[in-house]
């Protein structure tokens, strides 16, 4: 009869032998690697000269200097095509990771080509740039190239359904201004039965960041702003009018005063009409923009800095013909994207999106006079908030006339956990919990209340990035109320 091996014996020999197995597997993986080295560098490189062809066909290619300055803004190589051009090796980030790409350029400054070497970009939404459609678009076009995202050539569409969101028709294109900008809609339907659409237009190469980084001078700044344009339809969207320009003009012409000189949005999401008081039937859609400061110093004590946000709202008093923007609200500022809400008294509630030192908290304010004058800022602690738009809604269904629910972000890091969250006293408490719509990744959404309760939701989620894809779920009215009331 042998003698049992002991424990610690045992764990020492299993351990030298997977520490063996290692060692040989690492081994192994090295010298396949040094054998295939050459012919993945070859193929790697056949891959970048291919491209090349593709891009700007030329007899012979010189391989250009690349600058600091040129690598800076994600330029990895560069040759010269003789008299067809140059062709351009970059890499910029997308949804899902790097982008390597070559671009020609022509004598002219006009692209002739993009090709797409490799991406980690996921099956929806970023791997489009593989597609000949996609990367067809850039051909002929100057300046700058980015993803359309909130500058570019970008059309406003829209979509119908006929049975509150089960299905849906082919999307509709509602306004294509050649390469110009045509986005950030915001919609409300009237009582008239009128659908006014408001959307954002600015010249193309006009973004956020340009405005944040003081990219323009004060001239040219009026040049780019951001227009706000209206369409409004009398046939449930058979047949429209417009566009019709408005808010063209600066509110401040001062290039020693801060003033918002061009990012400016009117929306996303829905606009209100409201149904009581002494402005009863006034349209009012929420409004944020960036300040811009061009070498005064008349800057709110209270800022961070020169560059910063603020909300505000503007109104129209009949039916969507015309418009009027309400001075620049200083109590708003640190607001972002917002909507309002008229509570059961009369009151209007604006719910924003934070900025600076409140960021990562949802803000709100006030108006007791249709809009026109409003509270101070006022960060709300219990609402968490990456830093995103949300949607607000009156829910008063339930027999509680100061109800109303807001869909947001239940993160203060990443923008995911869309969630709903409810008011039972006009907005002046929030319930602790929430009812998730969705524990994935997710981002801008909008709600809309049916006539039997139930809550529509639009949002935009996916498996790997909040924007991949569109969204509606349709939450019964059951469900709702028994989150209220629980």
């Amino acid at each position: 009869m042998t003698k049992p091996q002991s424990t610690a014996a045992y764990v020492l020999r299993l351990t030298l032998t997977l520490f063996l197995i290692t060692v040989i597997v690492a081994g192994l993986l090295a010298f396949v690697n040094y054998l295939t080295a050459d012919t993945i560098a070859e193929h790697t490189a056949e891959a970048a000269r291919s491209a090349m062809t593709q891009v700007l066909a030329a007899d012979d290619y010189t391989e250009l200097p690349v600058s600091d300055a040129q690598a800076a803004t994600g330029v990895t190589a560069a040759w010269s095509a003789g008299d067809a051009g140059t062709v351009v090796r970059l890499t910029t980030n997308g949804f899902g990771g790097a982008i390597d790409l070559m671009v020609g350029v022509d004598k002219e400054n006009k692209v002739t080509g993009v090709a797409i070497i490799s991406h980690s970009e996921t099956a929806s939404l970023g791997a489009n740039c593989t597609r000949e459609d996609f990367r067809a678009q850039f051909a002929g076009k100057t300046g700058e190239l980015a993803v359309s995202k909130d500058g570019g050539d970008i059309d406003l569409v829209y979509r119908v359904s006929t049975d509150d969101g089960q299905t849906w028709g082919p999307s509709q294109v509602l306004f294509d201004d050649e390469d110009n900008t045509c986005g950030n809609a915001c919609a409300v339907y009237t009582e008239s039965g009128r659908l006014v659409i408001l959307c954002c237009w600015q010249r193309t190469g006009t973004t956020e960041a340009k405005f944040k980084s003081n990219y323009f001078s004060f001239e040219e700044s009026q040049r780019y702003a951001c227009h706000v344009v209206c369409f409004y339809s009398d046939d449930e969207g058979e047949t429209w009018a417009g566009p019709f320009k408005w808010f063209t003009e600066n509110r401040n012409s001062d290039p020693g005063r801060y003033l918002w000189t061009g990012f400016f949005k009117a929306g996303p999401g829905h606009a209100i009409q409201l149904k009581t008081g002494e402005h009863k039937g006034r349209i009012l859609v929420g409004c944020d923009h960036k300040y811009q400061v061009f070498g005064g110093t008349a800057v709110p004590a209270d800022s961070e800095d020169e560059n910063y946000y603020g909300s505000h709202v503007a109104y129209s008093d009949d039916n969507g013909e015309t418009w009027h923007m309400l001075e620049l609200n200083e109590e708003l500022h640190y607001g972002n994207e917002c909507v309002p809400v008229e509570l059961s008294d009369g009151r209007i509630y604006l719910d924003m999106r934070g900025t600076g030192a409140y960021k990562k908290q949802r803000g709100w304010s006030v108006s007791g006079d249709g809009g026109i004058t409003w509270s101070r800022y006022t960060p709300n602690p219990l609402r968490t908030d990456p830093g995103c738009q949300g949607s607000i809604v009156n829910y008063n269904t339930t027999g509680v006339p100061s109800s109303v629910i807001l869909a947001s972000s239940n993160n203060s890091t990443a923008r995911e956990h869309l969630s709903i969250r409810a008011s039972l006293d006009d907005c002046a408490t929030w319930k602790t919990d929430v009812y998730q719509i969705t524990g994935g990744k997710s981002g801008y959404s909008d709600m809309v209340v049916f006539d039997d309760g139930s809550v529509g939701v639009l949002y935009e989620n996916g498996p790997t990035h909040y924007s991949e894809q569109i969204s509606f779920r349709k939450i019964p009215a059951a469900t709702i109320a028994k989150y209220i009331n629980e």
